[in-house]
């Protein structure tokens, strides 16, 4: 974080000194139990909206007599919560809520050791605006830059620098924050509707691809689009990633951003890291389906981007229109499931995308649809 145009009044300070950092710890598989009244919070407890479900789950609570154990590890209101290790480097930190409430549903709540909570304990520092830092892009930024492998600790997050304003500054940035934050909120619920409207719209044009009611031509997907994979440069090689010049698409990107259309990315990529990897640099219009961790999400790329190996990304050729081929993909998706005979869908090969067969309604009806979306 660059530092050199704060205002003369704010401090600068290691987060260290203002809050304690503490990695959470997770029983034994035996100990988990189905009810109770000591919950432990996991990873897939953070929602997207940066706050906690407190829904209860199968194999969320540990056993009373492991207590006294865990009392280092406990979760209070206004403590931050995020992601301490993951599979892929790029989802820590990324996941991270503030506990705005308790429920007195529990004794006491505690948090497994995939997740780092921060308190804290200076009356110079608003836990909200701390929240509010670590949940921004240069907050992300500043997380990554301790990530030693597929893990950050908390020794390493206590040596970072970061701003501290006067309280009354602070409280002025968490009012403008938290009503910015309700309003994309609100935006995203609105986006999910738009979809929903959106789809059924598809429906009633094109009718269900999978059934191709309306009689369509139908052709493989590989024969009227030229369809890619991604790829990730080595995260060992710095000049791969810096200058950042390339927006490089995760599957992050897709979970945060609800929209069908994306035009940024969090990570970039140099150009040296472009060319070092399988990674391809895509067109505007490109349509991207994810593969992996988060399957079946579509998007369309409004810049020209690259994407990790957790995508598919399919060019449409003038026989079809991005917006179309997008709600395709959407619809069809269970059924790309059931023909490759796999599970889950990351296990269908690239060669099997491409045969996928879809229908081929007139272009014009396309592009009608395409500006309704």
């Amino acid at each position: 974080m660059n530092f050199k145009n704060l205002p003369a009044i704010w401090k600068v300070v290691r987060l260290g000194r203002v809050a304690d950092i503490r990695q959470g710890k997770t029983p034994r598989r035996s100990d988990y139990l189905n009810f109770g009244k000591f919950k432990i919070l996991k990873v897939r407890d953070i929602t997207e909206n940066k706050t906690i479900n407190w829904d209860i789950e199968e194999k969320g609570f540990i056993p009373e007599d492991l207590v006294n154990s865990y009392k280092p590890y406990t979760v209070k209101e206004e403590d931050i919560l995020f992601t301490a290790s993951a599979h892929s480097p790029e989802h820590i930190g990324k996941k991270l809520a503030i506990v705005r409430k308790t429920p007195n549903l529990f004794d006491e709540v505690f948090y497994v050791a995939e997740l780092i909570r921060v308190r804290t304990f200076s009356k110079q520092l608003s836990s909200w605006f701390l929240y509010y830092l670590l949940s921004s892009e240069e907050g992300y930024k500043m997380v990554q830059d301790q990530v030693q492998g597929v893990h950050v600790y908390p020794k390493d997050l206590a040596k970072l620098f970061i701003p501290l304003p006067p309280l009354a500054e602070q409280k002025r940035i968490v009012e403008i924050l938290s009503l910015a934050e309700e309003l994309i909120n609100k935006q995203k619920t609105g986006i999910v509707l738009i979809d929903k409207i959106l789809m059924a719209k598809f429906l009633e044009m094109f009718g269900d691809p999978a059934t191709n009611p309306k009689g369509w031509e139908v052709r493989k997907l590989g024969e009227v689009a030229e369809v890619k994979g991604g790829g990730t440069p080595s995260t060992k090689v710095k000049e791969y990633y810096e200058p950042p010049e390339i927006n490089w698409i995760t599957v992050t990107d897709v979970t945060i951003n609800k929209s069908i259309y994306i035009y940024t990315s969090i990570n970039k990529i140099s150009q040296k890291g472009l060319l070092k990897s399988s990674a391809k640099l895509l067109p505007p219009n490109t349509v991207i389906t994810s593969i992996a961790a988060t399957v079946g999400e579509v998007r369309i790329l409004k810049k020209e981007m690259a994407t990790n190996q957790q995508f598919y990304n399919i060019l449409p050729s003038c026989d079809f229109i991005p917006e179309y081929i997008a709600f395709v993909l959407r619809s069809m998706f269970q059924e790309f499931i059931r023909k490759s005979g796999t599970t889950t869908f990351k296990f269908i090969n690239l060669t099997q995308f491409r045969n996928f067969q879809i229908p081929l309604p007139p272009i014009e009806l396309q592009q009608k649809f395409a500006q309704i979306v």
